[in-house]
């Protein structure tokens, strides 16, 4: 995704988000394709990065199990 992401980037950056388009006698303006693709793209890329952000482990409830472990060990000391 990261490097789909790169190029379409590299072509936006080097042609613009708008592009010339004929059809027949008629020209206009439309978006680049590349925009769309990327567009597209950064929005599944974000989500991806959320959900793998959402895996990792919290912080706080790792010293709470650390915490808890130790108040068990220290139980069982009587």
């Amino acid at each position: 995704m990261r490097a789909t992401l790169e190029e379409a980037r590299a072509i936006i950056d080097r042609e613009g988000i708008l592009e010339l388009f004929e059809q027949g006698e008629q020209k206009f303006q439309r978006e680049h394709p590349a925009t769309k693709v990327y567009n597209t793209m950064i929005n599944r890329y974000a989500g991806v990065c959320k959900q793998l952000i959402d895996l990792l482990p919290d912080g706080d409830a790792k010293k709470q199990g650390e915490d808890e472990l130790m108040a068990f060990i220290k139980r069982g000391r009587r």
